[in-house]
């Protein structure tokens, strides 16, 4: 968007400039929308009191996922234990051409006030490599295999912890008659310390079932060959997958990956 100096353009976009050069009467800016322009909550009391109807849905879908994959247990905190708290956190998701779709919520734990050796032993996990994804993208190409494209939902939700944490239940959904209760987890969340490294183990254990053969080059990427076809996986959090299938038994073998991925 070009303007001329002095017109008073800025208030009418809704947008503030930082910096504009002095060496010249005409100025080309870039507009880059903010979160504050759409008023994205920073914590729950924030979310609470600027739009609370809005804010209350994405952590109602939020709690009910955590409710359905059996997260944690309502206990008694333990004496001594160390009770880790929890944080909101919101932001809004947008399509490829910048149009809002849903508004997103997720319950993070507070994990830096973890105890080393007592809340979490490792935090190490695999990260696929940006040249794995290509040579991945290179060898579908070559061999005409189908992409496919897996976004698990709450990943780490998938992962049971192996370590005893407690944490505060999370702010405007404690449960009636048990408020001096904390959750234990069962399964990890997103914010603790051991997350992405036991959302890892998980992914590693579920190929190692399928049959799967981790390559010597980077560890998330994963192959086996199946009646002739040789099918490329690269994961993290989102999985990519190349097969020469028809697309009836790709449906199928995608549906029974997710299960035995849960």
């Amino acid at each position: 968007m070009g303007r001329h100096k002095g017109e008073d353009w800025t208030a009418q976009a809704g947008i503030t400039i930082t910096s504009l050069s002095n060496l010249q009467d005409d100025y080309i800016a870039c507009l880059v929308e903010t979160k504050a322009l759409h008023n994205i909550p920073q914590s729950y009391r924030h979310a609470m009191s600027t739009n609370s109807d809005r804010w209350m849905i994405p952590m109602q879908t939020e709690m009910d996922t955590l409710k359905a994959k059996h997260t944690w247990d309502l206990v008694k905190p333990p004496l001594g234990a160390n009770i880790m708290d929890s944080m909101w956190v919101y932001d809004i998701k947008w399509d490829g051409e910048g149009n809002r779709i849903k508004d997103k919520a997720r319950l993070v734990g507070k994990g830096y006030t973890q105890q080393l050796g007592i809340d979490y032993n490792e935090t190490w996990a695999g990260v696929t490599r940006l040249e794995s994804v290509r040579m991945t993208a290179t060898i579908a190409a070559k061999l005409d295999l189908k992409l496919w494209r897996i976004d698990f939902i709450g990943a780490y939700l998938n992962s049971l912890t192996k370590e005893d944490i407690y944490m505060k239940q999370p702010e405007g959904f404690v449960e009636p008659g048990f408020e001096d209760y904390v959750c234990k987890l069962v399964h990890t969340i997103y914010g603790t310390m051991q997350g992405a490294h036991d959302w890892y183990e998980t992914l590693t254990n579920t190929y190692d079932k399928l049959g799967y053969t981790t390559s010597r080059a980077d560890p998330c990427v994963r192959y086996k060959t199946e009646n002739g076809d040789t099918p490329l996986r690269t994961h993290t959090r989102t999985t990519f997958l190349g097969h020469r299938r028809p697309m009836r038994r790709l449906r199928r073998g995608k549906m029974r990956w997710g299960r035995n991925g849960r």
